[in-house]
């Protein structure tokens, strides 16, 4: 791997990188190779040429990642359009971990982040800063333990909204209060319980997300086009679907975590042969 990196004109690729990026996920395990009798002690470690290009990818984008954390969109989206043929499950759920508990970041910290972000997304000009700052102090409080008051969440985010539009709904799709809160309390969901998710539930929430963005992609000419909201329809391209692929997955996650709680299914689960890109994807942009 270090060979191949340096051929490439990575000339500052180490070992010591390629271990940390496993433990990471954003590389999957080698497979160890034994030497052979006669050879000496200790053994190989391999990857399959599938881990070498993805290797290749992550250097050449490691200078536009704002983390390493974030890098892990790309074997997470990787998985999720093109299969387990290129990424296994065993590093996805490596890869999302480290993208949702970044380290070094404390549970504390990881919620406050995600408070300020839902704040200073939705909150409208002029939201008095003491408001705010309850309503983040709420939020923060909601992710970081195991107690998700959804009603008052719900409430309090209700108020920001009212000053923002004339409907009390927040941006293109025209979120009510109520699902963005359900949206923060699934993504909080799979994080509290994440090591009970099965291999099923992941393929499960991959087979559920595919027909929703294959939709947008179909649906995104028009969309673009409405006289109000269009800008904020972002253009379907392989950046985006892969930048939304760890939020999509995490988020997919959590709601089947509720429905099984609620005792209320999701409905039939879409089934798709992965590793045959649908037409949409086929001719998609990269940026």
């Amino acid at each position: 791997m270090v060979k191949a990196a340096r051929e490439a004109g990575n000339s500052d690729v180490s070992e010591r990188l390629v271990t940390d990026w496993v433990s990471l996920g954003l590389l999957d395990q080698p497979t160890r190779v034994s030497r052979g009798k006669g050879r000496g002690p200790g053994a190989n470690y391999e990857w399959p040429e599938s881990q070498r290009d993805l290797f290749l990818t992550l250097l050449a984008k490691r200078d536009e990642a704002t983390s390493r954390a974030a890098m892990c969109a790309i074997p997470v989206g990787v998985w999720m359009y093109w299969g387990d043929d290129w990424i296994p499950l065993r590093q996805v759920r490596l890869a999302l971990r480290t993208w949702w508990d970044r380290p070094g970041r404390s549970r504390w910290k990881r919620s406050a982040d995600g408070a300020r972000l839902v704040i200073d997304t939705i909150a409208p000009a002029g939201t008095p800063r003491a408001f705010k700052s309850e309503v983040r102090e709420l939020i923060t409080a909601a992710l970081e333990n195991d107690v998700f008051p959804r009603e008052e969440l719900t409430q309090a985010l209700e108020q920001l909204l009212v000053n923002r539009s004339s409907d009390g709904r927040f941006g293109p799709a025209r979120s009510t209060a109520a699902e963005i809160v359900d949206g923060m309390w699934s993504m909080a969901v799979a994080t509290y319980n994440y090591d009970l998710i099965t291999d099923g539930m992941f393929y499960e929430a991959r087979s559920r997300l595919l027909p929703i963005m294959l939709s947008y992609i179909n649906e995104w000419p028009t969309l673009s086009k409405d006289p109000v909201y269009g800008r904020s329809y972002e253009q379907p391209t392989w950046s985006f679907l892969i930048n939304q692929s760890c939020p999509q997955l995490l988020a997919g996650l959590g709601l089947q975590l509720i429905a099984m709680n609620d005792q209320k299914p999701l409905g039939p689960i879409p089934m798709h042969h992965w590793g045959r890109l649908p037409n949409e994807l086929r001719t998609l942009p990269v940026t």
